[in-house]
């Protein structure tokens, strides 16, 4: 068997304890699911929201006759989120696969399964994820309907997504503009500074205001794996400071060390996959080889944790959002890898 029938094989093996995850998805922590009912009550119209949201991606699993299936509609969530794995990952590329990066390919679908395996918001974002993944050419169609994807979901779903459109083409042009690795670092704290200034103007609050008002809700639901501000206090400047912190919590998640054992290799593991992709990251950026598919994906996943920053109460809500982008960061990693084995071949 080739090196690539084994990462299929293995892929293969994540799907069926993917598709255990979804069946098992009862036995999950009470507020695990808290979205995933709600969605399917309004799906089912057992429900009156005014949330537009909630009601959008309700709409879907409507359509697909699926209000009333608990476990169809996991499987069609998590059937999307494996499709679209498979389709943007090509055979040449899934050859590379191996260390770290194997197990990013084949940990993702286990972790879709649990955090997709339910009626969820996230199916929106595979559509940003496919349209990146799959476009490998230079072309105005394919940037224009990337950005139709990501204003679709900032309209329809998480209205936080239009800053995560206008951070991502400040990500695009340094990445066209072959900066130095340094500015790619400048940026998010100026989207901060100015995000700032914007909150205290015009919304009266600090940059934090948002996750802060999320954690006191968390608190009073019990939730366990709660981002908290690392400086106490209000005004601009506090609420700056706990924005870069909550970005490096992101990254580093020391707080779930202390939770328990699961939570720690959790926080581990998302550690791990953090260093490795912004290792690639230091590379394709210190390489200048011109690559768009990796431009796309560098000025898409910072451009969203450059925002979530801002937003993000806990981890729990933070890995659900961040699995449909799995598959570009592992995508990421095997392109960076495809083309620095190309140029020491020259």
């Amino acid at each position: 068997m080739t090196g690539a029938g084994y990462v299929v094989a293995a892929e293969i093996a994540a799907c069926v304890v993917g598709v255990a995850a979804v069946a098992m998805q009862g036995n999950l922590p009470g507020n695990f699911g808290d979205d995933d009912l709600k969605i399917q009550q309004i799906a089912q119209g057992t429900l009156v929201v005014s949330d537009k949201a909630f009601e959008a991606v309700a709409s879907v699993y409507s359509a697909v006759g699926l209000a009333d299936h608990a476990f169809l509609a996991g499987l069609f969530s998590f059937g999307l989120f494996f499709l679209v794995q498979l389709a943007i990952i090509r055979p040449r590329e899934l050859a590379r696969a191996h260390g770290f990066v194997l197990a990013l390919v084949v940990g993702s679908v286990v972790i879709g399964g649990v955090f997709l395996g339910q009626y969820t918001k996230e199916i929106v974002t595979l559509s940003v994820v496919l349209v990146i993944g799959l476009s490998r050419r230079r072309s105005i169609n394919v940037e224009m309907a990337i950005l139709a994807a990501m204003l679709t979901i900032s309209i329809g779903v998480r209205r936080y997504w239009l800053l995560v459109l206008v951070v991502y083409l400040a990500f695009r042009y340094l990445h066209r503009r072959r900066v130095a690795l340094r500015w790619h670092l400048v940026l998010p704290m100026a989207v901060w500074s100015v995000l700032a200034v914007v909150f205290l103007v015009r919304l009266g609050g600090p940059l934090d205001m948002y996750r802060a008002r999320a954690n006191s809700r968390e608190h009073r639901l019990g939730t366990n794996t709660i981002i908290d501000p690392l400086f106490g206090g209000d005004g601009p400047f506090v609420g700056f400071l706990n924005t870069v912190g909550a970005a490096v919590e992101l990254v580093l998640p020391w707080s779930l060390l202390t939770v328990g054992a699961v939570y720690a290799v959790v926080g581990a593991l998302i550690a791990l996959l953090w260093m490795q992709f912004f290792s690639c990251y230091r590379r394709f950026v210190r390489m200048g080889t011109p690559d768009v598919v990796q431009e796309r994906i560098y000025s898409l996943v910072p451009a969203l944790l450059t925002i979530q920053a801002l937003f993000e109460p806990d981890y729990g809500s933070y890995v659900r959002h961040l699995t449909p982008l799995l598959p570009l960061m592992a995508l990421a990693m095997l392109r960076v890898a495809l083309i620095g084995e190309e140029r020491d071949d020259r």
